[in-house]
């Protein structure tokens, strides 16, 4: 259900630069999908790593690194499908590697800072806390 709302929110975001980008839509609609599946597996993996532990520091240290680790999986898997759909020679695959590295730490910091405000909604905030210890199925506060 997640996934859908976000794929929903990328669709509207592409609706909304279709009279700016006009040829450039389809790959925009990419770009922000890859970043919402992302999203959604490096939370998914934190929760899985900090699962019955409540700890915020901990929880956002492995935010961290999945957002990162991630975010280089899907701008790989973005290029790798770009390079088989283009009919543009093959440049050396070591120069294509070190040039994917930059972009993803782009991608997983922008995605680690959406993802702050949230968090820490979630670790201030009684209402928040609640729901979240119980997505992390740690047993409720006394």
């Amino acid at each position: 259900m997640s996934l859908g709302i976000l794929l929903l929110a990328d669709l509207v975001v592409v609706l909304s630069y279709w009279g700016m980008f006009p040829g450039q839509s389809s790959m925009l609609l990419v770009c922000t999908a890859v970043m919402s599946i992302v999203l959604l597996i490096s939370l998914a993996l934190t929760r899985r790593l900090a699962h019955k532990r409540y700890d915020p520091l901990r929880f956002m240290l492995w935010l961290a690194a999945w957002s990162t680790a991630c975010s280089i999986t899907g701008v790989a898997a973005l290029v790798g499908g770009l390079m088989l759909t283009t009919v543009y020679p093959v440049p050396d695959p070591l120069a294509v590697l070190v040039q994917m590295i930059v972009p993803s730490l782009v991608v997983g910091l922008c995605l680690y800072a959406v993802n702050l405000p949230y968090m820490l909604l979630m670790f201030t905030s009684p209402f928040f806390r609640r729901r979240f210890r119980v997505w992390l199925g740690v047993a409720a506060e006394s």
